[in-house]
């Protein structure tokens, strides 16, 4: 892990923060960020998504978190997505704002960038990979499972990326709960399909079917746990820290391989999954 403390916001440029963690020109990166925490870079929110998007682009495929529930001042997500899956609305893929985060958001209203029509958690995507990452998504029935954008993001090798935000920030990271199946301590999801509308880009709606993520464990999942337990995959991360504010980036299948190695340890000793922050039982 490369960790670099006290660097002064006017010496490190933002392009030069994608050098230090390797993002390739190219590849497939997914974003997750925060931009109440890049102010150091002295760029605003366009100047950042184009400066990424030059990096990636157009060979690569840059994709983020499109969901149409966030935060409230004072609040956590979670409470937002209580709040969405209590209230159901239709979710309106071309109208809706992007309510995680204000790169998403402005990633989003690009004419090049495809929305998922995903009802649980819509991503949106740009590059050779955007179609077949969001495509047919209103038929998918588990926002984990195949044919998920999450799980041909994971298989395809994605890059996580985080910007302002921590390690335990990854919409990946459910994988490994879907993939434990029945052995799974928790009830991480709903048994029965839930339903949601979506209106798609023409204005049609649509009534769709999907497992929903339980609101009630979702804020015990901490993917951080998995790297502090696992020096061979913290090895893995490059890690750029700016006035106490983290910048990340690792292979996603570097983690799904140590999480799903220390899951089944956990799991044969009858201990807590390692992501957990507290026993899953009581989730």
């Amino acid at each position: 892990m490369v960790s670099l403390r006290g660097v002064q916001a006017g010496m490190t440029s933002f392009e030069a923060l994608l050098d230090d963690l390797d993002i390739p020109s190219g590849g497939l990166i997914y974003l997750q960020s925060s931009f109440s925490r890049l102010k150091h870079f002295g760029l605003s929110g366009q100047e950042l998504l184009d400066a990424l998007r030059r990096r990636v682009l157009p060979r690569g495929t840059l994709i983020m978190p499109s969901y149409p529930f966030g935060a409230s001042p004072g609040k956590r997500l979670w409470d937002g997505y209580i709040s969405y899956i209590n209230e159901r609305p239709v979710f309106d893929a071309r109208n809706d704002p992007a309510l995680i985060g204000y790169i998403p958001e402005l990633f989003r209203r690009l004419p090049s960038v495809q929305r998922s029509l995903l009802y649980l958690a819509p991503t949106c995507a740009e590059g050779p990979l955007a179609h077949e990452l969001t495509q047919g998504q209103e038929r998918v029935t588990h926002p984990y499972g195949p044919g998920s954008t999450f799980r041909l993001a994971g298989e395809a090798g994605a890059t996580m990326l985080g910007l302002g935000v921590t390690l335990d920030t990854t919409s990946l990271c459910l994988l490994l709960d879907y993939d434990l199946g029945e052995r799974h301590p928790a009830p991480m999801f709903t048994r029965e399909l839930q339903r949601g509308a979506v209106r798609d880009w023409n204005g049609r709606e649509h009534e769709t079917w999907c497992s929903f993520l339980d609101p009630s464990a979702m804020r015990f999942v901490k993917p951080s746990r998995v790297f502090d337990r696992d020096k061979e995959l913290r090895a893995r991360v490059r890690r750029l820290d700016i006035e106490g504010i983290i910048h990340f980036a690792y292979p996603y299948k570097a983690y799904e391989r140590s999480a799903m190695r220390a899951a089944e340890e956990c799991l044969a000793a009858g201990e807590p999954l390692p992501w957990f922050s507290t026993p899953p039982v009581s989730a």
